[in-house]
């Protein structure tokens, strides 16, 4: 062990914030819950990897192997056809950033589940580099003196061999290796291909270039691992504490300008003046021992490779110390010591496994950066400065984001820095004073659950970034925005009201909004007694919710008064109501007595909205989604056994199937008879429900589908590595013992985590899987036939799929089928729109108008086939001219702002003409 110092002047800490940063940080934080290592108590990653060990299972190397090669033996569906739709501005966890030695304005960047991508322009886009199939899980890069590219794939540091308590990472397919200088091209290594569990080349955890020679070196699970042809062979130089290869995990490799290398493995760390076997020495510092420290990063200063710098994480993911040599490691001074509250550099979460990154300026061997939850900057004589917040608007020059993982800096200029996180690329070219943001097309955020609405808008839950908005074809881009921070989950979207939304944290922290995002509350009712801290106790990391609306509820037991201002009815003629309760949506009615003018009715509100939010040992409805005037009644409609899983409701919404974690399957019925807490779940004999389990699996269940056109008919998937049966199906689910047949048929051993019945084609079934998208033609086969449907996404995990299978009011989407990767964002598919017209259910209802009613403002969307000068024609029901406006129409979605300020109260016929072409809505002005 080697002698350590402590700087004096460090030991009194002062932290340091620029006074603009300052200025910032009252502004409104995110809603963000950092990573914590593995075993913590408190939650964070912890969910997370708990999550993916319920969907993934703990996979053996040889299943995932199996898994791929029967994948290859499949033949390639032509039914399927996928379109990105984004993200396009918001990216997720990069570990891997490359500035290219020949031409610095060529990037790489490797997300961990999505890919190596490319960019030729600095950062400002981005593209993937094609073909990866095989495997998207990339972890670190370097290229070396020709120019010739290496990554390393498997994420070590998200726990990638799934063997513990879970994995947010994906285990390696080895190190592949550019075929050229171009770099757009890749093989895999073939001797660096993990085979068996054991395998070192599970997850490569850093690789390194040698700056005078073509010597290779990568952090392995069994040690270090240098290579002098070209990836051919492999050895390991570290020869201790004899002459046998020390063959711990290795963490990190750094190289110095001369060729000297230090090395990370196990505990200890090790120098070599020149990498080669046998002449590694051990430089450790004293008090890193196996059982105190968790991870250490390590940097060398390019302007003197005397000078070595190492964060050190406890065992427990909190700071040790900050060191440094400067003379190769034989002495170390402290210069940032851990267990300061103000210089908590991992965070109250202790997150020093999960994010832990130090680099040292390239002309000043005296000035470090050091990333974990936010970056800090220390230089000799000076103090540590906080240079980042990660809760600060992302518009800000001083965010980044949270969960730091690398720092690459520009070969000509020591100022400018590369910056990757769990929010992808970023960059500083002032020394890290402030930074921009480089996400575009970089499509790497991973999804957990996607939700539409009818005008192609789409939201999803994601990891680490929040809850995502992509506003779909109403805008040109895949430009998404945050309706809530942290993990994301399920989400819902409202098709009677597009302004309303729901979505999730963690844990069932549900909040709505009726502004697309603005004005989010939290909508729990004092019945279901929410605890003030949620936990898994309370509801699933990921908590499954299903939003139900029907426009002829023919069963609801809601009213409301239809007036005639000026017409005669007959008895039979059929009207236009508004729903009272539910965004004055509009719905026919049919009269059964004659209505005079100035006379009113009371008729039955057929608009209905039922909200599921399905948790710990219950699930729970709500029929005042659309109620903002506070928190609405919630009824019990179940007690089930374990926590909610996943959820589906029949067309009709008399039907809710949940899944459970631990493997059990629920029908509760009559839901359309359930009106208020007695009629709901429980003893009462007034209580209509009825829950019965109808499957018990003993896996948990990943996935439902209900047939759209018979409910008897449902498909549940499951996940988990080495189990032969992953799908099942049912044509008798509403029997009082249903029977379900395993399907699984060719699909490769593998988890499946998402499902569609097509809601034309009910025979044909889409499923996402750990290896993308496959689909059948006839699920009812006695052995079902598997197609690989993957054109465009590539084999990375879906873990959604939908079909907007709503046919009323106006839509643009009716039938397409919306995918969630987690790891290449979401993509869209119309191959199965047009198979039946769709046809709106009010007549000549083509016209969405939002607000509707609206007070003084409200906006037109529809699509036009024609484009030009077109005009907006507004009538009273008399058929008076109340307004018009002269508009530019485009050929596809149209928005248009309209002031109907001006209007009375009153009913209103909106018309839209352009060449040809003459739609129409009702506008109900307050």
């Amino acid at each position: 062990m080697k002698r350590i110092t402590t700087v004096l002047g460090v030991c009194m800490l002062l932290v340091i914030f620029s006074s603009s940063v300052l200025a910032q940080q009252n502004e409104e934080q995110k809603r963000y819950q950092p990573r914590t290592k593995k075993g913590q108590s408190e939650m964070g990653i912890a969910g997370a990897l708990e999550y993916y060990k319920l969907v993934r299972g703990t996979p053996d190397v040889s299943d995932i192997v199996n898994a791929h090669k029967s994948a290859n033996l499949l033949p390639k569906g032509k039914s399927l056809t996928w379109s990105e739709i984004g993200p396009d501005n918001i990216a997720g966890r990069t570990r891997a950033i490359l500035v290219d030695r020949n031409n610095t304005n060529t990037l790489y960047a490797g997300g961990v589940s999505g890919g190596l991508w490319q960019s030729i322009s600095g950062g400002t886009s981005w593209e993937l580099i094609a073909p990866l199939a095989e495997n998207y899980a990339v972890s670190c890069i370097t290229q070396d003196i020709n120019g010739i590219i290496y990554f390393g794939t498997g994420e070590g540091f998200g726990n990638g061999t799934g063997t513990a308590a879970g994995s947010s990472g994906f285990i390696g397919g080895g190190i592949y290796k550019s075929t050229d200088a171009s770099g757009n091209a890749y093989s895999l290594l073939s001797a660096t291909e993990p085979l068996s569990l054991t395998s070192k080349w599970l997850n490569i955890y850093e690789i390194a270039a040698a700056p005078n020679s073509t010597r290779i070196y990568a952090c392995t699970e069994g040690g270090l691992q240098i290579t002098d042809d070209g990836g051919a062979t492999w050895t390991n130089p570290v020869l201790y504490p004899t002459t046998s290869p020390y063959a711990m995990v290795s963490h990190d490799v750094e190289i110095g300008s001369d060729g000297r290398v230090y090395a990370v493995v196990g505990d200890k760390l090790f120098y070599s003046p020149d990498g080669n076997s046998g002449t590694f020495v051990d430089r450790s510092i004293t008090g890193t021992t196996a059982t105190s420290i968790g991870r250490m990063e390590i940097a060398v200063a390019p302007s003197d490779p005397n000078y070595i710098y190492a964060c050190v994480a406890k065992a427990v993911g909190s700071l040790m110390n900050i060191y440094r040599s400067t003379d190769a490691g034989v002495t170390w001074t402290i210069i940032g010591p851990g267990g300061s509250a103000a210089f908590n550099v991992f965070g109250d979460n202790n997150q020093g496994y999960w994010d832990n990154i130090i680099k040292v300026f390239p002309n000043d061997k005296n000035h470090i950066l050091v990333g974990g939850i936010d970056l800090w900057d220390w230089s000799e004589g000076g103090t540590w400065i906080q240079k980042s917040l990660w809760y600060l608007n992302s518009s800000s020059y001083y965010y980044l984001h949270a969960d730091h993982h690398d720092i690459v800096f520009h070969p000509t200029d020591p100022n400018t820095f590369f910056h990757g996180s769990d929010g992808g690329v970023s960059k500083s070219t002032n020394g890290g004073n402030t930074f921009s943001t480089l996400n575009r097309r970089f499509g790497t955020i991973q999804f957990y659950n996607l939700s539409c609405n009818l005008f192609d808008m789409v939201m999803g839950g994601t990891q680490d970034n929040g809850t995502l908005v992509l506003p779909g074809t109403l805008t040109t881009t895949g430009t998404a925005y945050e309706f809530l921070g942290g993990d994301g989950g399920w989400s819902a979207m409202s098709y009677i009201d597009p302004n309303v939304i729901v979505g999730t944290v963690y844990y069932g922290d549900m909040y709505r909004s009726n502004e697309l995002g603005g004005n989010a509350k939290a909508f729990y009712s004092e019945a279901m007694a929410a605890p003030a801290e949620l936990s898994p106790s309370w509801a699933g990391f990921v908590t499954p919710m299903y939003l139900d609306e029907q426009i002829n509820d023919l069963n609801s037991r809601d009213s409301l008064m239809f007036y005639s201002d000026t017409v005669d009815y007959p008895a039979g003629a059929t009207v236009v109501a508004y729903s009272k309760k539910n965004n004055s949506f509009p719905f026919l009615y049919t009269l059964e007595d004659p209505l005079a003018a100035g006379d009113s009715v009371l008729i039955q509100d057929r608009v209905q909205a039922r909200f599921y939010v399905g948790l710990n040992g219950a699930v729970w409805m709500t029929k005042g989604l659309h109620d903002f005037s506070g928190a609405p009644d919630w009824y019990k409609v179940a007690a089930i056994s374990g926590t909610s899983q996943c959820m589906a409701g029949s067309k009709d919404g008399n039907y809710l199937f949940v899944g459970t974690s631990s493997g059990n399957l629920y029908r509760i019925s009559n839901l359309c008879a359930v009106v208020d807490s007695l009629t709901g779940y429980g003893s009462s004999s007034y209580s209509v429900v009825e829950c019965t389990r109808i499957a018990a699996t003993g896996r948990a269940i990943t996935s439902i589908s209900v047939d759209q056109t018979d409910p008897n008919n449902v498909l549940y998937t499951m996940g988990n590595y080495g189990s032969a049966t992953h799908i099942y199906y049912s044509s008798t689910a509403l029997d009082s013992i249903p029977t379900f047949l395993n399907k699984t048929g060719n699909l490769p051993q593998m988890p499946v985590y998402a499902s569609v019945i097509e809601m034309n084609s009910p025979n044909t079934v889409i499923v996402g899987t750990e290896l993308g998208i496959f689909s059948t033609s006839n699920i009812t086969a006695a052995t079902v036939s598997w197609v690989e449907d993957n054109e465009t996404i590539g084999r990375v995990p879906v873990y959604s799929l939908v079909q907007q299978s709503k046919n009323y009011y106006y839509n643009n989407n009716y039938g397409v089928i919306y995918a969630g990767t987690h790891g290449r964002g979401a993509f869209k598919s119309f191959s199965y729109v047009g198979l039946e017209d769709a046809q709106p259910s009010i007549a000549g209802a083509t016209i969405g108008i939002y607000p509707n009613p609206a007070e003084s403002q409200t906006t037109l969307m529809f699509n036009s086939t024609e484009a030009g000068s077109g005009v907006v024609n507004i009538y009273s029901i008399d058929g008076k001219l109340a307004a018009s406006k002269q508009v530019n129409i485009v050929s596809g979605s149209n928005l248009i702002d309209m002031n109907v300020s001006v209007l009375t109260t009153g009913n209103y016929l909106v018309e839209v003409r352009v060449k040809t072409v003459s739609m129409s809505g009702k506008l109900i002005k307050k």
